[in-house]
């Protein structure tokens, strides 16, 4: 509890304050004035801000963890990638799959490693859409680290020592 000065702003030392006539002496600018004891209530503690609905956030005495959905913090640039991610893979999957039928009645070399090359970047695509659609980032920071993690697809994080 602190009596500040109304002229200048300066917090009086407890020393200068009469309570029983409830007086008090600045020492930075000489002022003397009275107070009511409304004034020596308990400063109000500052709030905190609070967290937006889209991210978790957990508290202890060892450590906190904020989590955030990727999807639940999705723009319309991430909600279009997501639909032409998921729209390429899928059409280099049918593409896989005509190369996959096409090499089972006639054998090709060159049509093998097309299939190939066409299942890997399909993989790519779906990866990346799975990426949106269900992966979190869970940022852990305790006394001696912060750690930024992604899951439950790798993705890469990051350990700051603190």
């Amino acid at each position: 509890m602190k009596l500040i000065c109304p002229n200048c702003g300066a917090p009086v030392a407890a020393r200068n304050v009469n309570v029983h006539t409830m007086t008090a002496a600045c020492e930075n600018c000489d002022a003397v004035f009275q107070f009511d004891g409304a004034a020596l209530a308990a400063p109000k503690k500052h709030r905190k801000m609070e967290a937006p609905t889209t991210i978790d956030v957990e508290e202890t005495d060892q450590h906190l963890n904020i989590t955030l959905q990727w999807r639940r913090n999705m723009g319309s640039l991430e909600w279009f990638l997501a639909i032409l991610f998921s729209g390429l893979g899928a059409a280099l999957t049918l593409v896989t799959l005509e190369i996959v039928r096409e090499l089972l009645t006639n054998w090709n070399g060159g049509t093998f490693f097309g299939g190939i090359i066409a299942g890997a970047v399909a993989f790519g695509f779906w990866y990346m859409t799975l990426l949106i659609a269900i992966n979190k980032t869970s940022i852990r920071v305790e006394n001696d680290s912060l750690v930024v993690q992604h899951s439950p697809l790798y993705w890469r994080g990051l350990n700051i020592p603190l």
